[in-house]
Order: structure tokens, then C-alpha cells, then sequence
């Protein structure tokens, strides 16, 4: 049986990789606290098409940007 006690693995930006990160999804009390460059771009969950609707279901939802002012609790 597997440790339950929690852990944290913590790495630099160059982990920020899709692979990488993917892999916390799958591990119990084991979270991840990378550096992610100051520019990247991550994404909300989608929204769920209308039904009815034509092409491919979304993959990305609205952006939010780490260096954004609002995320930081500056204001301009």
C-alpha cells in the first residue's frame, strides 16, 4: 500500500510541460508547485457547446494570464 501522507514536488519552469504536469492528475496526495514563466497563457474549463451546434467541442475556455494586473491584485 502506497504512503497516504501528502507530498509536494516542486520544479522550475522548464517543467511546465504538458507531459509533465498531466501526470498529477493521476497521483493521490501528491501535488505539484512549478514555476511557470511570467507570459504563459492558461485556460478556464470550456463551455459546453449548444446542443444542436456543428464543428468540434471546445478545448480551451476563456485565457487568463499569469502577469495580468487583475491576477495580481494590482490595479492600473
Amino acid at each position: 500500500m502506497r504512503d497516504p501522507e501528502e507530498k509536494v514536488i516542486v520544479a522550475d519552469s522548464r517543467y511546465e510541460e504538458q507531459h509533465f504536469l498531466g501526470i498529477f492528475e493521476h497521483l493521490k496526495h501528491t501535488f505539484g508547485l512549478i514555476r511557470l514563466h511570467s507570459n504563459r497563457v492558461l485556460y478556464e474549463e470550456p463551455q459546453e457547446k449548444p446542443k444542436g451546434s456543428r464543428g468540434a467541442p471546445r478545448k480551451h475556455g476563456k485565457p487568463f494570464k499569469l502577469n495580468s494586473a487583475h491576477r495580481a491584485g494590482r490595479s492600473k
